[in-house]
C-alpha cells in the first residue's frame, strides 16, 4: 500500500519516523520521494510518501462470508433479515428475550451488541445499555464508488498498488481489472443517491484529472460508528450483557479480535478483555449529535483543501 502525502511536510521528517517505525516495530516501509511517488500515481496532488510492502488488499464481503462458514462448521446458528424489536431480561442465572419484529423471540443467556452505528436503525426497547451505545456511537456517512473502464486509467495508475493519501478525509483507492474502486469522503448526512455519482466522481476527478469523462458502474454508501475517544469498545456492558462495537471504519480486521476476546471472555472466564474498560462508551447525542459533527468535519475537509493547495504551489 502506497500512502501519499497531500500536506507539506519535510522529507527528512518522514524519512526519519519511517526510520524508526522499521527499527523499532520491524515494519516493511520504505521512503519515497515525490519523483518516485509521481511514477506510480501520476498527479500533482501528492508530494513524497510511503510505501509498505507487507499491506494489502482483499474482498470485505468474501472474508465476512468465510467467517460465516467457518463458524457455522463449528455449530452456529446465523439469522439474516431478523429485526430485534425488544430484548428484555439480564442478570445473573436470568436469560435474555430478544423479540423479534414479526412476534418471534430468541432466548439467550448472553447478548452482544455489535451493530455500531446502525443500531440507530432499530429502536430497541427494554435494554438500557442498548440504548446507552445509541447515543454513544457518533454515525459517520463514508462512500464507494467502481468506475466504468477508461483509457487513460492505466497511464494515470501504473503501479498495482493499493493507494491512499493523508488527509484527514483520505481517499483510498487500486484498479480491479480496467476498473477503479475508490472511496472516501466522510459526511455526518448521507449524499442523496441521486447525487452520489457526480459527488465521487468530483472527487476523483481533482486528483487524476486525465480521467476527465470517466463514468461511474456502481457506488454506494456506508455509516461508520465512532465513539468521542475515537477507541472501539469491547467488553461487558451488565451480567451476561457484552458489546465489541464503535471501530470507526478500522473493523475489517479488528472486530475479528473483538470476536475472539468476547467468545474467551463468555466460554472461559479470560479477563484480558478487562483492559478495555478504559473506553467504555460516553453518551454524547448519538445521532443528534450531527450538526456538531458536520460543522467539525467542514472545517477538517477545509483544512485538507488548504494544506493541498500549498503542496502545489
Amino acid at each position: 500500500m502506497l500512502t501519499a502525502t497531500v500536506f507539506p511536510k519535510s522529507q527528512a521528517a518522514i524519512q526519519e519516523e519511517v526510520g524508526e517505525l522499521v527499527d523499532i516495530l520491524g515494519a516493511s516501509l520504505s521512503f519515497l520521494d515525490a519523483e518516485t511517488v509521481n511514477s506510480k500515481c501520476r498527479t500533482d496532488a501528492y508530494g513524497c510518501g510511503v510505501l509498505d510492502k507487507s499491506a494489502f488488499g482483499f474482498h470485505p464481503l468474501k472474508y465476512c462470508l468465510a467467517l460465516a462458514d467457518k463458524a457455522q462448521g463449528l455449530g452456529a446458528h446465523i439469522f439474516e433479515d431478523c429485526p430485534i424489536s425488544r430484548i428484555e431480561g439480564k442478570g445473573a442465572g436470568r436469560r435474555f428475550s430478544v423479540e423479534l419484529v414479526d412476534s418471534r423471540s430468541i432466548s439467550a443467556e448472553h447478548v452482544v451488541h455489535c451493530g455500531s452505528a446502525y443500531s440507530h436503525d432499530h429502536p430497541t426497547a427494554g435494554s438500557l445499555m442498548h440504548s446507552m451505545l445509541k447515543m454513544a456511537a457518533l454515525p459517520v456517512m463514508t462512500y464507494v464508488m467502481i468506475t466504468n473502464p477508461h483509457p487513460q486509467l492505466e497511464n494515470a495508475l501504473p503501479a498495482n498498488h493499493c493507494f491512499t493519501d493523508d488527509r484527514f478525509a483520505c481517499a483510498y483507492y487500486r484498479k480491479i481489472g480496467g476498473q477503479l474502486l475508490y472511496g472516501g469522503r466522510v459526511d455526518a448526512f448521507e449524499v442523496s443517491a441521486d447525487r452520489l455519482q457526480q459527488v465521487m466522481l468530483d472527487d476523483l476527478l481533482q486528483t487524476f484529472p486525465q480521467l476527465r469523462g470517466i463514468s461511474v458502474d456502481v457506488a454506494w454508501s456506508g455509516t461508520m460508528g465512532y465513539f468521542t475517544h475515537k477507541m472501539p469498545f469491547i467488553g461487558r456492558l451488565s451480567e451476561n450483557e457484552w458489546a465489541s462495537t464503535g471501530f470507526g471504519g478500522h473493523g475489517m480486521c479488528t472486530t475479528s479480535v473483538g470476536g475472539k476476546l468476547i467468545a474467551s471472555a463468555i466460554a472461559e472466564g479470560n479477563e484480558r478483555i478487562e483492559l478495555f474498560k478504559t473506553f467504555f462508551p460516553i453518551p454524547v447525542g448519538g445521532k443528534f449529535a450531527r450538526p456538531a459533527i458536520h460543522f467539525m468535519y467542514n472545517w477538517y475537509k477545509a483544512r485538507d483543501r488548504l494544506q493541498g493547495s500549498r503542496l502545489r504551489s
